[in-house]
């Protein structure tokens, strides 16, 4: 879904990456590789592995440079664009990236920081869609 209007930057301070990557890795993975004789996929699991892939994909790469030796002193933090249906993937699945982090109390509440900084008001489209009345037009 391409909605540029209702895109964000977010900024992730250094570590942050990794524990996004890492949560998004494992409920993507999960997704998966699930036995799809046991489970099927709903519609909403269907529709968000595209964007779920893609910004795994993007978060292993800003991961990958946090792991990287850096000098000392202050780091600029990561600015990244998160498109409308990326965040409406990380909405949808907040509780089982959460979970991802289960056995590590302290990584669970980064992780819940990190999170938090793709909140948006509303993934509600309501108040982007604009009916123009049609002027001159008669029956």
């Amino acid at each position: 879904m391409k909605l540029p209007h209702l895109s964000r930057r977010v900024e992730l301070d250094t570590g942050m990456a990794v524990l996004l990557y890492t949560a998004l890795n494992t409920v993507y993975q999960e997704l998966l590789y699930r036995d799809i004789d046991q489970q099927r996929w709903t519609t909403p699991e269907a529709l968000s592995l595209k964007p779920l892939a893609k910004l795994t994909q993007r978060l292993q790469a800003l991961a990958l440079t946090d792991l990287q030796p850096r000098s000392l002193g202050k780091h600029k933090p990561h600015r990244l664009r998160i498109a409308f249906d990326e965040m409406t993937t990380i909405r949808l699945y907040y509780a089982r990236l959460l979970a991802a982090m289960e056995y590590n109390s302290h990584n669970q509440l980064l992780l819940a920081g990190a999170l938090g900084r793709f909140h948006q008001q509303s993934t509600s489209l309501e108040n982007q869609i604009h009916l123009m009345p049609i002027s001159g037009y008669r029956h």
